[in-house]
């Protein structure tokens, strides 16, 4: 079967269900040339952690391979080790300095309350009222923002995460480059008034930046916030639906005992609920993989969410199982790259489940789920519920919380 016919991720079938998909091309052809892409796909485990893990063969910036960025583009999700270390450095230390997990509480105290004060009433949509709202309160208080709305960043996130799929829709492009530059510019704004104070006075810690060095802060920052935000909104949406439809999950989850038993928790619903879908590297040099030649230039694309369910790593895929101590996931991918937020996105997952253990037995679907069409972040773009009454009244204390 060729490529095209194994993996045509923006059909409905496929934004509805994408892992019949990734199973079939992960079991029958690992490592496959992909015409239409022009790019090499990679499913299996092993070698999409290969990739990801080796910076000398496969670069994430395309000036090793004889491309160009501008600068106001240049920043550490593009270089490689050794450029990126300084400033990834100064932004890893920026992040850990904030207090991540009371930033999260706040938030599930927020989703809570709105949550709660839609018992009762009639449908609306969790990503519209809950999930955008959550992520841009955890990204914004982050990085000491506080006006900026989930109704104004919505369509910038929309169009960047459509235009990561512009290899298969070109139409896609010029929107998502609008988007990104308006984003920046509203960054620019904040690093230039001193806005988000705690994060870039950490991330600077004294220093005078360069006009070179300040564009790099500026586009990293825009891409942390992204990145920030959209982990966060599809989490939100696909715990929320993954509780209604799950219930037993919850139950597994509300067993748990301690801090550990919940981290590797949030971690298997990392793995299975993978956000992430994609990531892309440029082969540096001419080498091979698992027997293919792979000529230097070549584009590598990495299949996270099909790696998280390789059956030669994970026992049961297929199934979520929160007392998973094997678990290798690529959710955040791996290797030089690995997502900044990490511990961010851990921490709302278990925070949101937590919020969700109460509220779940009153939260029913009243529509089919719409998802995003995008085939690299699976998120849903609607979701229809409605929270019905309590059978019995809430105590003070849960309904101020």
């Amino acid at each position: 079967m060729a490529a095209p016919a194994l993996f045509d991720p923006l059909t409905p079938a496929a934004l509805h269900d994408p892992y019949p998909q990734f199973d079939r091309i992960r079991e029958t052809a690992p490592v496959t040339w992909h015409p239409a892409l022009g790019a090499w796909l990679v499913s299996q485990h092993a070698e999409c952690q290969e990739v990801l893990r080796d910076h000398t063969r496969f670069a994430r910036d395309p000036r090793r391979v004889g491309g160009e960025i501008g600068a106001d583009l240049d920043n550490i999700q593009v270089q490689d080790p050794p450029d990126q270390a300084r400033l990834r450095r100064s932004i890893m230390r920026a992040l850990h300095a904030q207090d991540l997990d009371r930033i999260c509480e706040e938030a599930g105290r927020a989703a809570r309350r709105a949550l709660l004060g839609r018992g009762g009433g009639p449908p609306f949509d969790v990503m519209a009222e809950i999930a955008a709202p959550a992520a841009m309160k955890i990204i914004n208080t982050t990085l000491g923002v506080d006006h900026y709305t989930a109704a104004g960043y919505l369509p910038l996130f929309t169009a960047l995460t459509r235009a990561m799929d512009s290899g298969l829709d070109p139409e896609r492009l010029a929107d998502g480059v609008a988007a990104g530059a308006e984003l920046r510019r509203v960054v620019a704004d904040w690093v230039r008034d001193g806005e988000p104070a705690a994060m870039i006075a950490a991330a600077l810690d004294g220093d005078t930046l360069a006009r070179e060095e300040e564009l790099q802060l500026i586009s990293s920052l825009a891409g942390v916030y992204n990145a920030g935000f959209s982990t966060t909104y599809a989490m939100t949406g696909a715990l929320t639906a993954l509780a209604v439809r799950r219930p037993e999950v919850l139950d597994a989850f509300r067993a748990l005992d301690g801090s550990e038993a919940r981290s590797r928790a949030a971690h298997e619903l990392l793995r299975f609920l993978s956000p992430a879908q994609a990531t892309s590297r440029y082969a540096a040099v001419d080498t091979t993989l698992r027997g293919n030649p792979i000529a230097a230039g070549d584009v590598v694309i990495t299949l996270l969410a099909a790696a998280n369910r390789d059956p030669r790593v994970f026992a049961d895929p297929g199934t979520i199982d929160l007392g998973r101590r094997h678990n290798p996931h690529l959710a955040f991918a791996w290797g030089p790259h690995v997502c900044l937020g990490s511990a961010l996105a851990l921490s709302w997952i278990e925070v949101y489940t937590e919020v969700l253990l109460d509220l779940a037995p009153r939260l029913s679907l009243t529509g089919e789920a719409r998802f995003l069409d995008s085939a690299t972040l699976r998120a849903t773009a609607h979701l229809p519920v409605r929270v019905s009454t309590p059978s019995h009244p809430a105590s003070p204390e849960s309904a101020s919380c």
